[in-house]
């Protein structure tokens, strides 16, 4: 059988830290705070797919943070009420999935990056809903469906209307 991994997968050598992002100290975003966001979310998928804990994977990512422009205690303080609050954002956002969408079979990049909006307004109360909202969508546009977008976009206003009243 032959290797269908594609050639720009099968040259990066993930233990030397290489991966899909810029070179050393240069950003996706030109935003700190928006790569912070960006890392969490990378963070929180791995979560979802490893079946990790985000304070075990946060641990794992800080030496590759390095490598990014990100603002490292937003990162830090979002993986953190991530892996704290886990289930109770699981649960929010599970209240939010429409009837012909099961949570188990989402795209993990989907529950990812609503798990990082989800913590990150309990984590960054300084921070505008609006803000993070944006924030997340933003990022999610890159990842997933418009319909995707739209169900976060729901979801992560719902919650905020529970975890910042």
């Amino acid at each position: 059988m032959a290797d269908t991994t594609p050639e720009f997968v099968s040259e990066m050598d993930w233990d030397k830290g290489e991966d899909a992002f810029p070179p050393e100290n240069t950003g996706l975003t030109g935003d700190s705070r928006t790569e912070a966001r960006l890392c969490a979310a990378q963070g929180l998928y791995t979560c979802q797919v490893m079946g990790k804990d985000a304070r075990d994977v946060a641990a794992e990512f800080e030496p590759k943070l390095n490598k990014r422009k990100a603002d490292k205690k937003l990162y830090r303080a979002i993986m953190a009420e991530a892996g704290e609050g886990a289930e109770r954002y699981k649960t929010m956002l599970m209240a939010e999935v429409q009837d012909t969408w099961d949570w188990p079979r989402m795209d993990p990049v989907l529950r990812a990056l609503g798990l990082a909006g989800a913590a990150e307004l309990t984590a960054n109360p300084e921070a505008p809903v609006a803000v993070i909202i944006s924030e997340y969508l933003n990022i999610a546009k890159a990842f997933v469906t418009p319909e995707e977008v739209a169900y976060l976009n729901k979801s992560l206003d719902s919650i905020a209307k529970k975890v910042r009243g």
